[in-house]
């Protein structure tokens, strides 16, 4: 499925609510001064992009989201809360203000892709809380993350993938985790 459904308000309390179990490709929230709330516990998929283009974006009540693409956040983004699945499988990329909500991203890979980004404000208020970096099916290759910029953990970071993971920070930027580091599969 191709296409791109691109919402735009220039109010707030605009609701995104029983879409449980859609597929968009590529979904855009595009309105200066526009607030969406996706809600009712449903699953979304996004097997191509997640554009936050102007407006807040609260997933709070999601129970799953995966985003096969890349997430750009140009404007403001609260993630799905602790005990959800968020699933970021392409480039990550925050310009505007990520509130974590407590819960886990998760850096997952797609099929064929050996690596991803990780760029723009990660420190502060736009800290992640939880972080998996997982390297998925990639055919058994070794995967990397690589980082950008400053980045802060402010619980725990966790790596899993058996077939090996290097998370490359450029110097000099930083990262900061304030709990553990949990290894559970082949960290480089």
């Amino acid at each position: 499925r191709a296409g791109t459904v691109t919402l735009t308000a220039t109010t707030t309390g605009k609701s995104f609510s029983n879409v449980n179990g859609t597929t968009f490709y590529n979904l855009v929230f595009d309105g200066v001064g526009g607030g969406w709330t996706m809600d009712s516990t449903v699953i979304v998929t996004m097997s191509g992009d997640l554009s936050i283009l102007h407006g807040t974006v609260a997933a709070t009540g999601l129970s799953s989201m995966t985003v096969v693409g890349n997430f750009l956040n140009n404007g403001t983004f609260t993630a799905p809360a602790t005990g959800t699945s968020f699933s970021l499988r392409g480039n990550y990329t925050n310009n505007g203000t990520f509130n974590h909500n407590g819960g886990t991203v998760s850096f997952s890979k797609n099929s064929g892709v050996a690596d991803s980004t990780i760029s723009g404000s990660l420190t502060g208020t736009n800290a992640f809380y939880d972080v998996l970096f997982d390297n998925g099916p990639v055919n058994g290759s070794v995967t990397s993350e690589t980082i950008l910029n400053n980045m802060d953990i402010l619980h725990n970071l966790y790596a899993d993938g058996a077939n090996g993971l290097y998370i490359v920070v450029n110097m000099p930027p930083l990262m900061t985790v304030g709990g553990c580091i949990i290894n559970a599969g082949s960290l480089k």
